[in-house]
């Protein structure tokens, strides 16, 4: 006999087995699906089973011969498409600060840049992917290449590299020159952790 218990096991494997599909897919440059399509199919698998390490882990990368091991891991910002999502998300950070010492946490928020999440160490100059979380791709020549680091750079700081979307419907020569040698620009972002 078959079960709605059944049903959601074969339902869970099937987003699964699609999710990491569609991750190779987007990681090798290219995607079969939307980011909107992606984060429905991983909002389904997050409904089916929360537990599911596809919902609770960062989404690997390829790893090259060069890596870097975060000494704490480097996760993945949760999205929030309701106010409530966001008042959780605030009672959380409010119910950390208080744990931590910090009662009155300060905020601060920024816009959204959807790019590949990077951490920067000043000393020695390093570059690094998230990747795992735990684990990412050294990316450090890229400053050699011409990529300029937008923020503080004096200490170690998280961010996103990003790209113009007007490079990406320009096709000059130049501009694809530039494309390959600047690549990337990276928007660093520091936490506060003092009180007002």
């Amino acid at each position: 006999m078959y079960t709605d218990n059944d049903s959601n096991m074969a339902q869970e494997q099937q987003l699964a087995e699609s999710l990491m599909f569609d991750n190779a897919q987007y990681r090798a440059g290219t995607p079969r699906i939307s980011d909107d399509e992606y984060d429905a199919k991983h909002d389904k698998l997050a409904e089916i089973n929360p537990n599911h390490p596809l919902v609770n882990n960062v989404e690997p990368e390829l790893l090259s011969e060069q890596t870097f091991f975060h000494t704490t891991p480097m996760l993945s910002t949760d999205k929030a498409y309701f106010a409530d999502d966001v008042e959780k998300w605030l009672n959380k950070i409010e119910q950390a600060g208080i744990r931590g010492g910090q009662p009155d946490p300060m905020i601060r928020a920024t816009a959204k840049l959807d790019g590949v999440a990077c951490k920067l160490i000043p000393e020695p100059l390093t570059l690094a992917t998230r990747g795992d979380g735990n684990q990412g791709n050294v990316i450090t020549h890229l400053l050699d290449l011409g990529m300029d680091v937008f923020g503080d750079t004096s200490s170690e700081a998280v961010g996103e590299l990003v790209m113009p979307s007007g490079i990406l419907t320009n096709t000059s020569p130049n501009v694809t020159r530039t494309l390959a040698i600047l690549l990337l620009a990276l928007s660093m972002l520091t936490v506060s952790t003092t009180t007002p």
